[in-house]
Parts: structure tokens; sequence; C-alpha cells
């Protein structure tokens, strides 16, 4: 099909949430990999949520309905999100983040690792900032991720600012703006411009 904006996320609540319903409110593309059965709802608070991913995406899963939400799916599930997507970039993630295991999965599977530079006296930085001395190329802003794609690919769940610039009219792009919005207003970046959220962009399927 057309060129579009896919957002894939997990469905988790904070930013997942919002990079989906970004997407969603926009008309585009939206993908989240749970880590049950697909005839359970995690978290539960994301009912509606999950019906109007179905709506405009799909919502997938490795595992036979009726499993529930164990601990030890949800690493397996990042592996997932990594590996349909293209890149992935984290914004904020602790030392202990499970962020970093999708990172750690995207690095393994040749896909690239984008980090936002953070504060070194914040702990809640200390993972990504990590990634940035290892494997992960560095982005402030939207515009960093988006310079560093061939504007043919489909992007998912990129934070930024602003429905301006030089690609305002990429094919996608509208999808791609309402979730930078969306993110960066729920983590409060949008003051300085920086990205806000862990982010997955991935080549079109159709």
């Amino acid at each position: 099909g057309a060129a579009g904006a896919v957002v894939v996320s997990g469905m988790a609540l904070g930013v997942d949430g919002v990079a989906a319903c970004g997407a969603i409110e926009s008309e585009g593309i939206t993908l989240a990999v749970a880590g049950c059965g697909l005839d359970r709802v995690y978290p539960a608070s994301h009912g509606r949520l999950m019906s109007s991913i179905i709506e405009h995406g799909a919502v997938i899963s490795e595992y036979p309905p009726g499993s529930l939400p164990a601990a030890a799916h949800f690493p397996m599930r990042n592996r997932i999100i990594s590996g349909v997507c293209q890149g992935t970039l984290i914004v904020e993630a602790g030392e202990r983040s499970g962020a970093l295991i999708t990172a750690r999965a995207a690095n393994d599977q040749g896909r690239d690792v984008y980090a936002v530079p953070g504060n070194i006296d914040v702990a809640a930085c200390a993972g990504s900032n990590a990634l940035l001395q290892d494997y992960a190329m560095a982005v402030c802003s939207g515009w960093d991720v988006l310079r560093q794609v061939n504007p043919k690919l489909v992007f998912a769940s990129i934070s930024g600012y602003g429905q301006t610039g030089p690609y305002a009219h990429r094919p996608g792009y509208d999808v791609v703006a309402q979730s930078m919005g969306g993110i960066m207003s729920y983590t409060g970046f949008a003051g300085n411009g920086y990205l806000g959220a862990i982010n997955h962009f991935s080549r079109s399927t159709g």
C-alpha cells in the first residue's frame, strides 16, 4: 500500500499508549505486541485502546489464548517489537529498565539503535546514556531521527515536535508528527524539543 507511519509498541501504560493514540488520532496504522494471550487485555485499563489498535492495525502475540501476562513474557515480547522494526529509539532508561532489553535485541538483530542523551546526574538516564557509550546513535530531536532514515521507510512511534520542515509533506509524516506531539506533551519534553519515548519505526510491508 501507500507509505504510511506504523507506530509499534507494547501497549504498555505511559508512552506506549500515548504513541498508539497519536497514530490512531491521525488515521495512521499502529501495531501492538502483547505479552499474553490475545483474549486478555493487559494492562486492563487499555481495553478501549486495544480495540482501537485492532481497528487501525493489529495486536499480535506469540502466546496462545488464555496465557497470562507473566513477567517472563515481556522480555520475549520485546524481541518481537525490535524485530519488526527498522530501528529502536530509547529516550530515557535506568540501568534496569526493560527498554534496554529491547535495545539489546535490536542491536543483536542488526537494527539501528538510537538514544537521547540524558542528565548524567539522573539515575533514570543511566541506562540510555550507557547505550551511547556502546552502540547507540545520539539524537536530540525528531529531525535527528528523520534525517537518519530513508523517507520511504515507515516511521514508527517517533517523538519530537512540530509539523513543519523538510519532511512535513512526506507520506505518513502527519502520523509521525501526531505521535511526536502527544509523546512530548506526556513526558514534559515540549520545552526543549527532546524526544520523549522509546520508539520504533518499521519498513513498510505494503
